[in-house]
């Protein structure tokens, strides 16, 4: 698992401020029109920089006697957690949500101590290490954490939520250039349970929902050298396009059923959905061209476009930075696998690019 070194040095955030400073100068029409999004990124930088300062403090026994809010802990401690041990850079499929448990430290008047804060982070780098050093399933990397708060966030008997995925890493799959209707052309793949596709060429590891999340993973090329990403207001959300078994399916109840107003594509579903067992004798589903291209293009439409219904997360505003499709089945109550259908994991996150100077 990766970890970053431990400071930004000051002098990255003296650079920033005098960069600010020597633009305000310029004449109007020379400004940057990004000078908003490079000031905020440095005001980030700053803040992580403080709470490195504060936990080495603090545990080499530093008494710390300032206070934040209870927001401001979650924002910190989404920044940090994602600066030091998010491997978002690594292409995974097999992805599974995970969650760690971390106890709620006690609010005082809207307040946390800042000493408890550092103890919450601890605490979550314990029980990341021991997570990771139990997985069995080869979904060793580990990305984007959440900082999920107990709901009225007054409570200090419930527990503070870490929501993140891991992956286990693989090459991508080449993708073509999509065409107007779509990327998929003259190609069948099985809609999940890593059957590969449908005549039997190569990639028998992957399904359906993999091939369509490579077109979803986010750009992390870096706009130069000694960039990194700084993330803040991490969200995620599980979407789905039947709600048949919510009432009766407590598994359902971490899915967020959603429709269009309208079906634009000639598709049933805007993500794939096949109800009943199968015939005797009958394959496993296959999507082809106009399936394959239908979910591609309403995962754009209503996701990735900023003009779409799901593109900013329903808590935070956080826009869309990645999705992950995931093939996902019911069994009913005589073991028989009674539905198919795909999901669509978003990851919504604000995020900036950074390019600070690292002391080792």
């Amino acid at each position: 698992m990766k970890k970053f070194s431990k400071y930004f040095v000051a002098a990255a955030i003296v650079v920033a401020t005098t960069a600010a400073v020597l633009v305000g100068c310029k004449k109007e029409n020379d400004e940057p029109k990004d000078n908003g999004r490079q000031s905020e990124a440095a005001v980030l930088v700053n803040r992580i920089n403080k709470f490195f300062e504060l936990r080495d403090a603090t545990n080499s026994g530093a008494k710390a006697d300032g206070s934040m809010t209870v927001e401001e802990m979650r924002e910190i401690l989404c920044m940090v957690s994602n600066y030091e041990h998010s491997e978002h850079e690594i292409f995974c499929h097999n992805t599974v949500l995970d969650t760690l448990e971390v106890r709620m430290v006690p609010i005082a008047n809207g307040n946390v101590l800042e000493s408890d804060v550092v103890a919450v982070y601890n605490a979550f780098e314990t029980e990341l290490e021991n997570c990771m050093e139990s997985v069995d399933d080869g979904m060793d990397v580990p990305s984007l954490f959440s900082i999920v708060l107990p709901e009225n966030g007054t409570r200090d008997e419930e527990d503070i939520k870490i929501i993140f995925t891991r992956g286990q890493e693989a090459e991508p799959e080449p993708i073509s250039s999509p065409s107007v209707s779509g990327p998929f052309h003259n190609k069948c793949w099985f809609w999940g349970l890593d059957l590969g596709s449908c005549d039997g060429g190569l990639s028998a590891l992957v399904d359906a929902a993999d091939v369509l999340s490579t077109y979803f993973t986010p750009n992390v090329n870096p706009p130069g050298n000694g960039y990194i990403q700084i993330f803040g207001n991490v969200k995620y959300v599980e979407y789905i396009a039947t709600n048949r078994f919510s009432v009766v399916n407590p598994n359902f109840q971490n899915y967020t059923y959603w429709v269009p107003a309208e079906q634009i594509t000639p598709c049933t579903y805007w993500l794939f959905n096949q109800y009943g067992p199968l015939a005797e004798g009958e394959e496993e589903p296959c999507l082809c061209e106009d399936e394959m291209n239908c979910e591609w293009f309403n995962i754009n439409e209503h996701i990735v476009e900023p003009t779409g219904a799901l593109h900013y997360s329903p808590n935070y505003h956080s826009p869309y930075y990645s999705c992950e499709v995931l093939d996902k089945y019911l069994i009913n109550k005589d073991k028989v696998m009674c539905d198919r259908h795909h999901t669509a994991l978003v990851c919504y996150a604000t995020y900036f690019w950074e390019n600070p100077t690292i002391v080792e």
